[in-house]
C-alpha cells in the first residue's frame, strides 16, 4: 500500500540541496516521492528513473550525476538512507 502522505522537512531539504539547479533539486524531490509512494529503494537503472521522473533519457542524464549522490547503489537498487530509515520506523509501529 503507499503512503498518502508523509512528514516534509523544509528546512532539512533546502540545507542538503542549496548547491542543486531546480531541475536537480525537482528529480531529487520526485525520486523521493517515489520512494515513498512504493515504500522501498528505487531501480538502479537511468531508463528506469527517467520514466519514474516522466522525462526523457537526455533530461535525466542531465541531472543526474548531482542527484545520484543522495543515494546508496546495492543489489541493483538506490537506497535514501533517511527515507529509508523513516520507512523502517513507519513498518515498526
Amino acid at each position: 500500500m503507499a503512503l498518502d502522505w508523509y512528514p516534509w522537512y523544509v528546512l532539512d531539504f533546502r540545507r542538503d540541496t542549496l548547491r542543486l539547479s531546480l531541475a536537480q533539486e525537482g528529480a531529487y524531490r520526485r525520486l523521493i516521492d517515489e520512494y515513498m509512494l512504493t515504500r522501498g529503494p528505487l531501480p538502479d537503472d537511468d531508463v528506469s528513473l527517467a520514466r519514474i521522473l516522466g522525462t526523457g533519457l537526455p533530461d535525466w542524464l542531465n541531472v543526474a550525476q548531482a542527484v545520484r549522490p543522495y543515494f546508496k547503489s546495492k543489489g541493483g537498487q538506490l537506497f535514501h538512507g533517511l527515507v529509508q530509515q523513516y520507512l523502517d520506523s513507519f513498518s515498526a509501529a
